[in-house]
């Protein structure tokens, strides 16, 4: 898998710059709360590698936009264990992966 410039992708739930080695990675949907949809799960581990391969960042920065920094909600980590396959523990409506 080739590493995708993170910086010059556009990303769903996140804006990317980097500068002199620091890389700032900012959830950029504060009119949903910057809530963990699906698209958070696969764009930060996604943005993370790019920026590991591209070799020039010595840090990285997460920010938020907005008045709370992130939230997640019950129904949308239920609607990730139904898009990715994973199975729901029952008596907590929650995925077995520690996501809710």
């Amino acid at each position: 898998m080739e590493a995708v410039p993170p910086v010059d992708t556009a990303w769903e739930c996140f804006d990317v710059s980097l500068a002199d080695g620091v890389a700032h990675v900012q959830l950029n949907r504060p009119d949903a709360y910057n809530s963990m949809v699906l698209a958070f799960w696969t764009e930060l581990p996604a943005i993370v590698r790019a920026l590991d391969a591209a070799g020039t960042t010595r840090v990285m920065v997460l920010s938020s936009t907005g008045k709370h920094f992130m939230t997640y909600h019950r129904r949308e980590i239920t609607a990730l264990c139904l898009q990715t396959g994973l199975p729901l523990t029952h008596s907590r409506n929650t995925c077995p992966t520690g996501l809710g």
